[in-house]
């Protein structure tokens, strides 16, 4: 047996030695599988996220990379001229860059300075253009209430609030300002903190009371309320003070109460005045003229007044 097994393993050492196995040799690799494992399409991501932040030294120096390793790269050339198109984008003050990004959608304009990109990402370039111009314009406190409402018009209503809630505090007659910053606090979700400002600006602008965007359903109640009461003045300077008798929405204390005249306005800060007057107990002796004093101004919502 051991002499057989001995033949054995010498007749398969000749068969290996007459058919020696093929060499081993590797699959060529294509530029697409070369960009998947290293390659220069790698780097596209950064290219996006340079033109995402607006970046045109990133996406030189990314050519320059580039171009080391794989000096035959055909988008190399594009990303040097888009490189150029960031610098035009960012030229200027808010406005400038702005009017600029704007620009962006005529193709005139829009194709000169970033050729041969792809539609999404043509896309995306703009959004970020237009955002980083107003980022500027809302950190530069010039008109800060356009800039917030295309801000909120681009769905970016976190970063359109603190500025608004900060110009408002230095300038709070500014209707326009709150006005925009009711429209962040609505799309925010923060339905009580919005109609403070939504009455506030009733306060400010009565006119503004039924205009489009439509008021929220309980400030337009207040205002169908005082139309339909026949309270002298316009109907929409009543919403503020009816807010706050139908618990939608408390009044501004007394001091932050604008200036001026008209039954609507003294009705408003009498009722602001008799809230602060409650607050501090006050005697019956300094609450009975303030509540006579609306009642004179407002027989209509002597039922209202009654809880008060």
């Amino acid at each position: 047996m051991a002499k057989q097994l001995s033949l054995l393993d010498s007749a398969l050492s000749l068969l290996d030695a007459a058919h020696p196995p093929a060499p081993s040799v590797a699959p060529p690799v294509t530029p697409g599988q070369q960009g998947l494992f290293g390659g220069p399409h790698v780097a596209e991501v950064e290219v996006d996220a340079a033109l995402t932040a607006g970046d045109a030294a990133a996406l030189r120096a990314l050519a320059d990379r580039i171009e080391a390793k794989w000096p035959a790269h055909t988008p190399l050339a594009h990303w040097r001229h888009w490189a150029d198109g960031l610098e035009a984008l960012a030229a200027g003050d808010a406005d400038a860059q702005l009017e600029a990004a704007d620009r962006l959608v005529d193709p005139d304009w829009g194709l000169a300075l970033f050729p041969d990109m792809g539609a999404d990402r043509f896309a995306a370039l703009y959004d970020a253009a237009v955002v980083r111009a107003l980022r500027r314009g809302l950190a530069s406190g010039a008109d800060p209430t356009r800039f917030a409402l295309r801000l909120c018009a681009a769905g970016r209503f976190a970063e359109a609030r603190p500025g608004l809630e900060a110009h408002v505090r230095a300038a709070p007659e500014d209707a326009d300002a709150w006005l925009a910053l009711a429209r962040c606090r609505e799309a925010q979700g923060d339905t009580e903190v919005s109609l403070a400002a939504f009455a506030r600006v009733a306060l400010l602008a009565p006119e503004r009371v039924g205009a489009p965007p439509a008021w929220p359903a309980e400030l337009a109640r207040c205002a169908d309320e005082a139309e339909d009461l026949e309270l002298p003045g316009p109907p929409g300077a009543w919403v503020a003070a009816l807010a706050d008798l139908c618990a939608h929405c408390p009044l501004p204390a007394p001091e932050a109460l604008p200036e001026g005249d008209g039954p609507a306005l003294r009705f408003t800060r009498d009722l602001a005045r008799l809230r602060a007057l409650r607050r501090r107990r006050a005697p019956e002796a300094e609450t009975y003229p303030v509540k006579a004093a609306l009642l004179a101004a407002a027989p209509a919502l002597r039922e209202r007044l009654r809880p008060v």
